[in-house]
């Protein structure tokens, strides 16, 4: 029985060791400071969002509320010509 309560003991301790540590290097490196990037050249993309359901696997599991992004220049009108909220496919 004693020998049981000592193992628990060590355990916890352990544990408690481990956390000082884990937080204490969580601690550091949110007192670092980052220098902000020196960029050179900023890209620019002009994408759409759109509805378009997932199939997972061939026997019918469906996600019909799925949404995907393109780039304007990848998706095409379903009907019309105007790019409209609900009027879009990607191009074949």
């Amino acid at each position: 029985m004693n020998s049981e309560k000592c193992v628990r003991t060590i355990s916890l301790v352990g544990i408690l060791i481990t956390s000082i540590v884990a937080c204490a290097g969580v601690a550091k490196a949110q007192t670092e400071i980052v220098p902000a990037p020196n960029c050179e050249r900023t890209i620019k993309a002009d994408v759409v969002a759109f509805d378009q359901p997932f199939f997972y696997n061939r026997l019918g599991a469906v996600n019909p509320a799925g949404m995907i992004y393109a780039l304007r220049s990848d998706v095409q009108p379903k009907s019309g010509t105007a790019l409209t909220p609900g009027n879009v496919v990607l191009k074949k």
